[in-house]
C-alpha cells in the first residue's frame, strides 16, 4: 500500500507536522510513500528520516515556478529529490530544470484525457450569431484571466459577434468583475460559476483561450483540444505551449 500526502503548510507548526506525519507512516508501515507537489517533499523526507521506505516525488506543477521564479528554494528541492527512489514529471520538457543525477531516476507520466473513442472534431448546434471564446480555470493570479480580458478589450469593438465566458471560482472573482465593468465589457465578458457540464459548454464554443502562466499538464486544455477546439496559450507557459502546435490549434 502507499501513503498519499497532499500539500502541507510550513512555518511554526512545521516540526509538529513532521512528527505527526512520521507517526502516521510508522503506524501504517507503507511499502512506498508518494509525495504530491513540491511543498510537501521536504516534510515527507524528514518524516521518513531513517525509516527504510522508498519515496516517490510526484511533480504536479511546472517546475519553472520553483527553479525560475523561486517560489520554493530549488536547492532544497534538489537535495531531497536526489534521495528519492523516483521522481515523476508530467512532460519531458520539465526535465531541463533537473540535474543529471536527478534525471536518472525521473520518469514522465502525463495526464490522460477521457473522451469518446474517435471523437475528433465534434459538430454541435451553435448560435451562428454569437461566437464564444471559452476559458476554464480557478480565478487566481497564476491563471492569468486578466490578460484574456484585457486582450479581448483590444479587439472587442471590431469583432462584435464575439463574447468571452470564463468558468471558474476563486479569490480574484471580484477583481476580474471590476475590471470587466471598468472596461465596459459587462455584455461581452462573463464570469461563470463552475459547471458540471463543462464539456457541453466546450462543444458550444469556438475558441479555447488559456492564458495560464504555470501548469503541470492541463486537463482543461487537453479536454478542449480533444473535442477539436482551436486553443490559444501564452508562449511562456512551457507545458501549455508544448501541448499545441503553432497555427494548428
Amino acid at each position: 500500500d502507499g501513503l498519499f500526502m497532499n500539500d502541507v503548510l510550513t512555518g511554526d507548526k512545521y516540526s509538529g507536522l513532521v512528527q505527526q506525519t512520521r507517526s502516521i507512516i510508522t503506524q501504517i508501515k507503507p511499502d512506498i510513500v508518494i509525495s504530491f507537489m513540491q511543498h510537501s517533499f521536504m516534510l515527507i523526507s524528514k518524516a521518513i528520516g531513517d525509516l527504510e521506505i522508498p519515496i516517490v516525488f510526484a511533480h504536479r506543477d511546472d517546475p519553472a515556478r520553483y527553479y525560475k521564479y523561486g517560489i520554493i528554494n530549488y536547492k532544497y528541492l534538489d537535495l531531497f529529490m536526489k534521495k528519492a527512489a523516483a521522481n515523476v514529471i508530467q512532460l519531458k520538457e520539465f526535465g531541463k530544470y533537473f540535474q543529471k543525477e536527478i534525471l536518472k531516476r525521473t520518469c514522465v507520466i502525463p495526464n490522460v484525457v477521457e473522451c469518446d473513442a474517435g471523437i475528433g472534431i465534434v459538430k454541435t448546434e451553435k448560435n451562428n450569431d454569437v461566437k464564444i471564446i471559452i476559458s476554464v480555470g480557478r480565478l487566481v493570479s497564476c491563471k492569468n484571466h486578466e490578460l484574456l480580458i484585457r486582450a479581448f478589450n483590444e479587439i472587442a469593438h471590431e469583432y462584435k459577434e464575439w463574447i468571452v465566458k470564463i468558468f471558474g471560482e476563486g479569490e480574484e472573482s471580484g477583481k476580474l468583475n471590476s475590471l470587466i465593468k471598468t472596461l465596459g465589457l459587462e455584455n461581452r465578458v462573463f464570469i461563470m460559476e463552475n459547471s458540471k457540464k463543462i464539456r457541453e459548454e466546450l462543444l458550444k464554443s469556438d475558441i479555447f483561450a488559456f492564458p495560464s502562466r504555470f501548469e503541470g499538464f492541463s486537463r482543461a486544455l487537453t479536454e478542449a483540444m480533444a473535442i477539436g477546439l482551436p486553443a490559444i496559450v501564452i508562449r511562456d507557459s512551457i507545458s501549455n505551449s508544448s501541448l499545441i502546435k503553432q497555427s494548428e490549434g
